[in-house]
């Protein structure tokens, strides 16, 4: 028998029924509405005054106004709970060469990135 490939929360998210999806999914939403009315003060004359920041929003005299609103997109339910969020990346047979701690690397994201993270917050069987 093989390393197994995936994590073993994942088998619990394809366990999930829709209901318990559509609360997990609001979790992620609620939390991404607070970050998108959420916003960074730069004071442009500190050390590394906008170093990277882009264009602010606001500015006023040495004062920079950030919101993530400006960077971040919320994912749709359907984003958010698709397959296509397990990405599997094959290293090569060089793997070991490169420095790779794998031949295989997964990503997640969406509902497989929230879920290990904040399934203690989240109370799906009510």
């Amino acid at each position: 028998m093989g390393k197994r490939l995936f994590d073993p929360w994942v088998d619990e998210i394809h366990a999930l029924d829709e209901y318990q999806k559509t609360k997990v999914y609001l979790h992620y939403y609620c939390t991404a509405i607070t970050l998108d009315n959420d916003f960074n003060v730069i004071d442009i004359l500190g050390p590394n005054g906008l170093n990277g920041c882009g264009k602010p929003y606001k500015q006023f005299k040495n004062i920079a106004f950030y919101f993530f609103k400006n960077r971040l997109r919320t994912k749709t339910y359907a984003e958010f709970v698709s397959p296509k969020n397990i990405i599997v990346r094959d290293m090569g047979p060089d793997w070991q060469k490169r420095g790779c701690a794998d031949r295989w690397y997964v990503n997640y994201s969406g509902i497989y990135y929230w879920w290990p993270r904040f399934k203690d917050e989240i109370d799906i069987h009510t």
